[in-house]
Parts: structure tokens; sequence; C-alpha cells
């Protein structure tokens, strides 16, 4: 609702299970493993926000396929059962050389989206994703993911390479969006982003990226950010700012504490102006996550 502002309560909650058997394979100048993994889980949520100015833009990566929660919103949820299961494939030589293959895929009961409302995640279907990643003895990252549908479209691909020179790092990424599967775009995304950053500051990094529309032949974005992070026992503070020169500034704290139990986060973020509003929308997010079995082990025998 732009004409108000109103509080506004989601509770979102969620059990899941993974399993998996790795088996292993040594040689004298390099391993191998190979890990078939499936992941069962369940989540639910309560309440809707208005509109959709928290909604994320979520797709499948190998990031989140195994992920109990993998709508990432803070207002949106998968609701209902969800299925995962895919093949791992890792080696790594004596040289510093490393291959990771993987390819999985999801099933998804429900979702609190719309069909097509900021997300690639498909329920009642079945997602695909796959993809390599190689790393050279001399830091240069090359990584590749796509994400299928069904019939073996490509809905989304992602095409990056990455070159580490101590504390600086240079990375160029090329993405696709098919057109009809997000309906925020009337013809298919095509992008590369340029970045870099530097680390060498102890608790400090600065960074700077530029978008560049290849169907509009024209710079579409550039973003710089700094960040700063300290760690204190279980706790671990983080604060960043990010300057846009289409949007308005973006600042981000949090406070996160982590044992081998239980895991707390506290966020305060601004978020980017609506309509005619001045003020920027300040939201608050605290997530609790629990790990009873965190410590659990089967003895060998």
């Amino acid at each position: 609702n732009t004409e108000s502002l109103q509080e506004e309560f989601t509770l979102q909650y969620g059990i899941s299970s993974t399993f998996s058997v790795p088996f292993y394979q040594t040689k004298n100048t390099l391993a191998r493993q190979l890990s078939p993994k499936f992941m069962l889980s369940y989540n639910g949520q309560e309440g809707r926000t208005s509109g959709n100015y928290f909604s994320g833009v979520d797709h499948l990566s190998v990031g989140n396929i195994y992920n109990g929660k993998k709508i990432a919103s803070s207002s949106e949820s998968e609701l209902g059962f969800s299925v995962s299961g895919g093949l791992d494939y890792r080696v790594n030589w004596d040289d510093g050389r490393a291959l990771y293959f993987w390819f999985g895929g999801v099933w998804l009961e429900g979702t609190t989206t719309s069909q097509n409302q900021n997300t690639l995640i498909q329920p009642k279907t079945l997602n695909y994703v796959g993809g390599f990643n190689y790393r050279s003895h001399n830091a240069l990252l090359v990584n590749i993911d796509t994400v299928l549908d069904k019939e073996g479209e490509i809905l989304t691909a992602n095409l990056s390479n990455k070159i580490e020179i101590k504390d600086f790092n240079l990375a160029t990424r090329y993405e696709f969006i098919d057109a009809q599967n997000d309906e925020r775009i009337n013809e298919d995304l095509e992008n590369i982003n340029l970045s870099a950053s530097y680390t060498g500051f102890e608790n400090f990094s600065v960074s700077a990226i530029r978008r560049y529309d290849l169907s509009e032949r024209a710079v579409a974005s550039s973003t710089s950010s700094f960040g700063m992070e300290y760690t204190s026992g279980f706790w671990d503070y983080q604060f960043s700012q990010t300057f846009d020169r289409k949007e308005p500034e973006k600042t981000v704290m949090s406070a996160i504490y982590n044992d081998d139990c239980t895991r707390v986060s506290f966020s305060l973020q601004n978020s980017s102006k609506i309509g005619s509003f001045e003020d920027s929308i300040q939201s608050l997010l605290v997530m609790v996550q629990l790990k009873p079995f965190a410590s659990f082990s089967v003895p060998r025998f």
C-alpha cells in the first residue's frame, strides 16, 4: 500500500532433513569425492505483507538447492513439502587445482508467490540446476551454473571468471534470464557485470560494480560500497553502506550470534523510497535457528 504505512507481521517456520552418502578415492596426485544428496523439507507461513516491496528475486543455485528454505525473501516462502536430490563430484589436485561439478533437481508443493511473481522457482514442477567450477593453482576461477525447466530449456545461466591477486579481486560475469519466466521483463535479459574489490584492510572492505546491458548496449548500473566486520566470541557484527547512482543509499547493520546449538541474527536495514514517501522504510529482521542435533554423530565400528 503506497498511500499509508502500516505495521505487518509474518511468521515463517520449517523443518528439513538432509541425507548424503559420499564416496572417496585418493591417488598419488589427486583426491576424488562423489556425493549423492537428498533433502526433504516442510515450510509454512502465517500472514502476508502488502505489495512486494520485501520480495527478492529467488532462483535455484548450488548455494540453496539443499537449503531448508529456498525462497530467501522475508515476506515469501515455500508452502508444504519440497524434495531435493542431486549429485556432487569434486576433484582436488596436489598442486592446488580443483574441479567441482554438480547437478540436481527440486520439486515444491507450493509457494506464497503468484505465478512468475519475482521468482524463478516454480511449484508443482521439476526445476533443475547444474554447473561446474574450476580453480587453477594461480588463483584463476571459472564458474558456470544454469537452471533448466523440465523440457530442458534454459531459464537462467551464469558464466563468470575471477582473478585473485593477493587482496585485490577482479571479476566478470555473464548473466542470462529467459523473459518467459519472469514477468518483470519484456525480453530476454543479458548482462555483463564487471567488479573489483579490495580486502587488504583488517575488518574493512571496499568494492565497485558496473553492469552493462547487452540488449540496450549501455551501462545499466554503477554501484560502490564499503563494509566493516568485527567478531568477538560467538558474536559477529557487520556494517555496510551502498551507493548507487540510480537508487537511494542503503545501510545495513547486523549482529549474529552463532554457537554449536543456536544461531540468532538481528538485521536493521533501510529500503528504497516508495511512491511519494520522502523517508526510506526501515526494517528489522530477527531470525532464530535451533540446531539440536548439531553435535550428534554416529560412531564408527
